[in-house]
């Protein structure tokens, strides 16, 4: 959004009304989130923007990475994508204390208003592990995430259509087929 002088404002780039509207919950979530359970979103989905991050980074370093010959020029490059990657990891790390001021009684207290969902079914995780070469045998206790989409989308929990392409790509490239999907 801009001024009425049409520059571009601080608001109006980062779309900041926008962006913290995603705190009040689901459509049509009543009553409004609590301020434990807003300190759970805001945190939840401030490690979906990061990893959001990460992958744009895994996605150019695979790139640069792909070429037949690499270039002596692009190992500064690459290096600096591992190292945006290394320190946006230890800032999410960090996140955890702010998560640990959450205490098991008080994230009690809003859970229910979560239904079946979990961390679990985070993509962008899921991605994040398939590119970096976990594999489903190498899961523990045998937890299967592409099984678990699969179940979701039957079961209409979330829409095919969108989740449909994110799940595909993540399966590929858990196969060492890679393919862009944004």
């Amino acid at each position: 959004m801009a001024d009425s002088d049409n520059r571009m404002t601080y608001d109006g780039y980062l779309r900041i009304q926008d962006l913290l509207s995603l705190q009040d919950g689901p459509q049509g979530y009543m009553p409004k989130p609590c301020n434990n359970e807003m300190h759970f979103i805001v945190v939840h989905q401030a490690f979906e923007l990061w990893f959001k991050v990460i992958l744009r980074e895994f996605d150019e370093i695979h790139k640069k990475m792909s070429q037949d010959v690499l270039p002596e020029q692009t190992i500064p490059e690459l290096v600096h994508h591992f190292s945006r990657c290394t320190s946006i990891m230890k800032l999410m790390a960090g996140q955890w204390d702010v998560m640990q001021t959450l205490s098991p009684q008080e994230f009690l207290s809003f859970r229910h208003r979560l239904g079946t969902s979990s961390g679990f079914e985070s993509w962008q995780m899921r991605a994040m592990e398939l590119r970096l070469g976990l594999k489903n045998q190498d899961r523990v206790q045998g937890m299967n995430p592409i099984a678990h989409f699969e179940k979701l989308m039957k079961d209409a929990k979330i829409p095919k259509t969108k989740y449909k392409l994110r799940f595909i790509f993540c399966y590929l490239y858990s196969s060492n087929t890679f393919i862009f999907v944004h």
